[in-house]
């Protein structure tokens, strides 16, 4: 019996799905290591923590902001990530390459909230919903991380990524 046919067939219908439904159920977990402030490498995936901007210059900034999240993960990990269950006006399933997905550590809390919290990220309300607002106002108040080092950057991020579209 030639088994080709009905292997091609399976490979098809698996390729198809992946097509159909990529991201729609979409999950990625195990050790990771930060590429910087907001996203993460796993063995296969990139992942967009979805709903959080770290800053991306200036360098030092950046440089920080992907060191906290190394040292997260590796404090907290594994970590686990999903589509967001949360409504934002936007919520893209990949951007730049990446999945777009919410974080949790084996703890089961936001990898998201917990940078923002601790004042390394802000709220990027488009993708959010406004989810992490409160959190980051809490972390500019108290002058946490980078809002106690690189106050005018953080400021102009979160000014930045507070903006809505026309439609949101």
């Amino acid at each position: 019996m030639d088994y080709r046919l009905p292997l091609f067939g399976v490979a098809f219908v698996v390729a198809l799905g992946a097509l159909v439904m990529p991201e729609k159920f979409m999950t990625v977990s195990g050790p990771a290591y930060a590429i910087d402030g907001d996203t993460l490498a796993f063995e296969d995936d990139r992942v967009r923590i979805v709903g959080i901007d770290a800053p991306d210059a200036p360098e030092a900034s950046k440089e920080v902001s992907g060191r906290v999240l190394q040292g997260l993960v590796n404090d907290n990990g594994p970590i686990t990530c999903t589509k967001a269950k949360f409504k934002a006006c936007r919520n893209p399933a990949r951007s730049y390459s990446r999945h777009n997905l919410e974080c949790r550590f084996a703890n089961g809390d936001s990898v998201g909230l917990t940078m923002i919290a601790a004042g390394y990220a802000v709220d990027y309300r488009m993708f959010s919903g406004g989810r992490y607002q409160e959190a980051m106002k809490e972390a500019a108040r108290a002058h946490r991380g980078l809002w106690r080092t690189d106050w005018e950057h953080m400021v102009a991020l979160a000014k930045q990524r507070s903006q809505l579209d026309k439609g949101c």
